[in-house]
């Protein structure tokens, strides 16, 4: 397609050009494919509770710490493949089908699988498919919603990671009778139907506008903005002068966004950012919750796989609904102060639940046992207010658009590389330390409480475009940092003004 063709090419029909229809849209692809990836995640902790899967695949804790090993290192390969390219060369919306064909082959091979190593490469795939489409619809909500609903909309999205875990746990409990192997390969099956619904959706929704005017497309990206703006030209003309401005910006700047990440004392302390979410995300003890609840309930002195399914569906649902409750308070509350307020209540609820596990861990007394089950719960909800929500919100904002897709690429190695160790480090570290385990959790959590203070910054109610400004200010960079990044920062923009005067 020529140049000018592009510059003219009109927005799709499919799109709607109503913004509350549009924004239901954009809420729909926040909230799927986390859905597909809430019931992946779970529906391996929900069929670890099936005798016929166990003895099916003759599972120990090796090969049980494998299966969620080969889906995290999906997620890693994709990472560091594939992810990034995608989104900056075909666009998020391209990359989001990418992934979908991918799902859907690693659904038939889970479903068919006649032994562990089939399973496993199933698991991988997996792993890889979900990445690319996670990554990808996260980033294009967060360049198609609006600054007062980014909190939310972003936020709600890696929620529904516990709607997928509710419908994992409840199809498995469902069909826990089903004859022969069905009860394990069925809700293999189910978790290609979301995807249906993902494909249609993407019919209705535009590519990112910041993508469409950098590849050519004004009319498109005029007609995107007049959407997201609610038909205010005066606003969509603003940010288009924005983009230009951005555009002759780039152009004197460093191309590679990976490099960018060692170019300044800014973009260092997002690395450290992240990595640090990373951590809490997945080493926190959300694991124990999830992928390895059967563990914590078997040393809670709960044996039957009858009510261990049941707790799996109660702890989905109590997920839910504390993630939900976060969402809403993001905007009001900030980013950085939930994180702390959470933090803290994990930590007192962890050293609580060890000292039940120690006293209870034996089943006797099943008052003790269902408390120590109570204080997960607890655990489960402080964790699930914050860092559930946070997963897709924080590593989105924190870079412009040129960095975003590598920045939120990097956010998910370090959360994949952390997911890795977890996977094969919590199964031998809870059977093999008991109580202990909890008590050990709880006091590196708590370390991380200064950290967060000291680094993390706030972004609520910040232009996304304009997060970096936050950093210029903030207490971690000394004087001359700051002084530097910003005379950088006013030359580059004083060299571009003149660029376009001149034009």
């Amino acid at each position: 397609m020529s140049n000018s063709d592009k510059s003219t090419k009109p927005l799709s029909k499919w799109v709607p050009r109503n913004q509350k229809v549009f924004l239901a849209s954009v809420s729909f692809l926040s909230m799927v494919h986390p859905t597909v990836m809430g019931y992946d995640s779970m529906m391996t902790g929900s069929i670890l509770n099936l005798d016929s899967f166990v003895s099916y695949f003759h599972l120990n804790n090796a090969t049980t710490g494998l299966n969620n090993a080969a889906t995290w290192a999906g997620e890693l390969i994709a990472c560091f493949t594939i992810v990034q390219y995608l989104n900056d060369k075909f666009g998020r919306r391209i990359s989001v089908y990418c992934g979908i064909v991918v799902l859907v082959i690693a659904g038939i091979l889970q479903a068919a699988a006649k032994n562990t190593a089939m399973f496993v490469v199933g698991r991988f795939v997996l792993g890889f498919g979900a990445q690319i489409t996670n990554i990808s619809a996260i980033i294009l909500v967060a360049e198609l919603c609006p600054i007062h609903l980014r909190g939310f909309m972003m936020g709600l999205a890696f929620s529904c990671f516990l709607v997928g875990a509710l419908l994992s746990s409840g199809i498995t409990y469902g069909v826990r009778n089903a004859p022969g192997n069905w009860n394990w390969r069925i809700p293999c099956l189910v978790q290609m139907g979301p995807l249906i619904f993902a494909v249609i959706n993407l019919l209705l929704l535009p590519e990112s506008p910041k993508f469409l005017f950098l590849n050519g497309y004004e009319r498109e990206t005029f007609e995107t903005l007049m959407i997201t703006h609610n038909n205010d030209k005066a606003e969509t003309q603003k940010v288009l002068d924005e983009y230009r401005l951005e555009v002759e910006k780039a152009k004197i700047q460093e191309p590679r966004p990976w490099r960018m990440f060692l170019k300044s004392r800014i973009n260092l302390h997002k690395i450290v950012i992240s990595f640090t979410q990373a951590i809490l995300t997945e080493m926190a003890g959300s694991s124990v919750g999830t992928y390895y609840l059967s563990i914590l309930l078997t040393q809670a002195g709960i044996s039957s796989s009858t009510e261990r399914l049941q707790v799996n569906i109660v702890s989905s649902a109590w997920q839910l609904v504390c993630a939900c409750s976060g969402c809403l308070v993001f905007d009001r509350i900030g980013r950085k102060v939930q994180a702390l307020i959470s933090l803290t209540g994990m930590v007192i609820s962890f050293f609580i639940l060890g000292g039940l596990v120690k006293k209870y861990g034996d089943g006797d007394n099943r008052s003790g046992s269902f408390g120590a089950i109570a204080m997960m719960f607890i655990f489960s909800g402080f964790y699930s207010f914050t860092y559930t929500p946070l997963t897709t919100l924080y590593p989105s904002e924190l870079y412009p658009y040129e960095m975003r897709s590598a920045g939120t690429t990097l956010f998910a190695i370090f959360n994949g590389s952390w997911g890795l160790i977890a996977s094969f480090v919590l199964p031998f570290a809870m059977n093999g330390i008991g109580w202990k385990f909890y008590i050990v959790n709880a006091a590196y959590d708590a370390v991380f409480i200064p950290i967060v203070y000291y680094t993390w910054v706030e972004t609520r109610g910040i232009d996304i475009e304009r997060v970096d400004e936050i950093f210029w200010q903030h207490p971690i960079n000394s004087r001359h940092s700051l002084k530097m990044d910003s005379e950088e920062s006013d030359s580059v923009e004083s060299v571009v003004v003149e660029i376009i005067n001149k034009v």
